[in-house]
């Protein structure tokens, strides 16, 4: 990746004017404190919505050239560049993106549709990888969780336990393939490698999942909020969204504003009108059709309301709907304003305003990464502006001192705000400073760079591998199934699961990297081996009706010094003591560090 420095203002400004000339995208600013009434969501609708695919640049036409790509890859990657630019400036001078709003792309008469992958597309990759997929579900009271797809598997083979289109046509729920864009090696593979090089370094990292549902789901997602923001793109069948305004976080101040309506978390629709969230913007995606979502912002889809006006339809596959959801990972991998403070302050030994000053006395002088749900609630209690800033994502274009000093800023402006007194008496001689100094700051933004460089290298690399292998494939005389009766043992070696755990081994010793790199310096008995910390997104062995033993979602709720954890499961239990060789992660460190 190139790193780029700011231009001047008024060559941005012209920089600006160009591009949005060219492909407008939405100006107006989203106000957190008063979000848009009701009556403005119709005008919202028309300036948000964009009847036809930009023109693909020059620039991409040459990077799709250059990596050897078709046409529909630099139109993707033509999208994706828009799209940083957008987020560029939509950038305040405190950092803060609260201004971004979602917008959709329709795919217009003569454009060619983004990207082409429906039943056929699935099936074909079903048979030729072993590919695993999760079930949306809800119950009352409770958000949005995920569950294997069937509840049984076939036998206690390798080949005999993959996952068949059977299995998919018997869900009740939307099913989910995530990181389809790492095991899929068709176009899935080369869309994901677009859209990261597209970003040009405002994510560390880009995940594509593939979302199918049935064309007759009353709710194929109830509402929720996610960590990334995403591009959405249909490519088969409908999907109708509605996409809220982020909630007030003092509604609800322990719950997380990235993970809103997941797990035990109930929002409602009732919910988000209580906590003053309006309807920003609904539409029904088409095949072709794009729609951008940034995090937080709530939205919830369903599939029957498309079909309105033919009430006696009988459904079929060909009306299944089916979407990839591109995630701009970068609270994922804590690449966020309130992750460098929080690791900063570890780091250097210096207590956090947020969290509970007797933790720190007791610990010696080091904050307790077990006290989560305390730090939550103070954050979320900031004010909007002060928060929006320390939600902001770090955009890796700018210089190390920009954003030192950003981030030196963001520090001061938090004290202050939580009334932290410098004259106040130091609860330890080793840890005598109440801010982290301009050269700390530098220190702590170096570390965070080169780690979300080594993530992005890593994501790469990961996409050009699996580009490779297709490319390997189609030149090769095997027949390529996944079937075990005539599956070599070269394919099998060679079958996606396998190529891409090595990039997941590299991915998981960079979020391990980040987040013990404050370690040396706490008096805290953590053993070396320890990689897992509280709050981690896990998964953990479960076993199934036949004997076979199943991964299923869980999360970390203590990570003990014996080296055991106990681990919530996604229907709420509670496993004390589980061991590290039964678990799978951590899949994404979340905001708080």
């Amino acid at each position: 990746m190139k790193v780029k420095f700011l231009l001047p203002f008024w060559h941005m400004l012209t920089v600006y004017v160009l591009l949005f000339s060219i492909t407008p995208f939405p100006t107006n600013s989203l106000s957190l404190k008063a979000p848009f009434p009701r009556a403005v969501v119709d005008v919202l609708h028309d300036v948000n919505v964009h009847k036809h695919y930009p023109v693909t640049s020059a620039s991409s036409s040459s990077w799709a050239f250059e990596n050897n790509l078709a046409h529909e890859h630099a139109q993707t990657h033509s999208i994706f560049s828009d799209l940083a630019s957008y987020l560029r400036f939509s950038t305040d001078e405190f950092g803060s993106r609260a201004s971004c709003a979602p917008y959709v792309i329709r795919c217009g008469s003569g454009d060619t549709q983004l990207v082409t992958f429906g039943v056929d597309e699935l099936q074909k990759a079903l048979k030729c990888d072993f590919l695993d997929a999760g079930e949306g579900s809800t119950e009352m009271n409770k958000g949005w969780r995920m569950q294997p797809v069937g509840n049984t598997r076939r036998g206690t083979s390798f080949q005999g336990s993959r996952l068949l289109f059977q299995d998919l046509t018997n869900a009740k729920g939307t099913c989910i393939f995530n990181s389809a864009g790492a095991y899929i090696s068709s176009t899935l593979a080369a869309t994901s490698l677009a859209a990261l090089d597209g970003m040009d370094g405002v994510v560390p990292g880009v995940c594509l999942n593939m979302y199918v549902t049935r064309g007759d789901a009353k709710v194929s997602a109830p509402p929720h909020t996610d960590k990334q923001d995403v591009m959405v793109v249909q490519t088969q069948g409908r999907k109708h969204w509605r996409i809220f305004s982020p909630p007030d976080t003092g509604v609800k101040s322990k719950a997380d504003p990235f993970a809103r309506g997941k797990g035990v978390d109930d929002l409602s629709l009732e919910t988000l009108s209580a906590s003053g969230s309006k309807l920003l913007l609904e539409v029904t995606l088409f095949p072709g059709d794009l729609l951008f979502v940034p995090a937080r912002f709530p939205h919830t889809t369903d599939t029957l309301s498309c079909y309105r006006d033919e009430p006696n339809k009988i459904f079929g596959l060909d009306d299944w709907s089916m979407h990839l959801t591109i995630g701009l990972d970068s609270h994922v991998w804590s690449m966020n304003y309130l992750s460098m403070r929080k690791l900063g302050l570890r780091k250097f030994g210096i207590q956090d305003c947020l969290s509970d000053s007797n933790t720190f006395v007791n610990n010696g002088g080091h904050d307790d990464d077990d006290a989560q749900e305390g730090v939550d609630e103070r954050i979320n209690n900031l004010s909007v502006e002060l928060r929006e800033v320390l939600f902001s994502s770090v955009d890796s274009s700018l210089t190390v001192e920009a954003i030192a000093m950003d981030l030196y800023s963001i520090t001061e402006r938090t004290n202050n705000e939580c009334g932290t007194s410098m004259s106040r008496s130091r609860y330890n001689n080793n840890y005598n400073k109440k801010i982290l100094s301009l050269e700390q700051c530098v220190l702590i933004v170096t570390m965070f760079l080169d780690i979300g460089q080594g993530i992005l290298n890593t994501h790469r690399d990961m996409y050009v591998a699996a580009i490779e292998e297709e490319t390997a494939r189609q030149n090769s005389d095997l027949i390529w199934t996944a079937q075990e009766e005539n599956m070599s043992t070269e394919q099998m070696q060679r079958l996606s699961i396998f190529r891409v755990a090595r990039f997941f081994m590299r991915l998981d010793g960079l979020r391990d990297e980040l987040r013990t790199w404050d370690k040396p310096h706490r008096l805290g008995s953590w053993a070396a081996s320890q990689t897992i910390l509280n709050g981690d997104q896990v998964e953990i062995s479960t076993p199934g009706p036949d004997g076979v033993y199943l991964w299923s979602p869980a999360k970390v709720v203590n990570a003990r010094m014996d080296g055991l954890f106990d681990i919530q499961r996604f229907d709420g239990n509670i496993e004390y003591g589980v061991p590290r060789n039964m678990t799978k992660g951590p899949h994404g460190i979340g905001i708080f560090l």
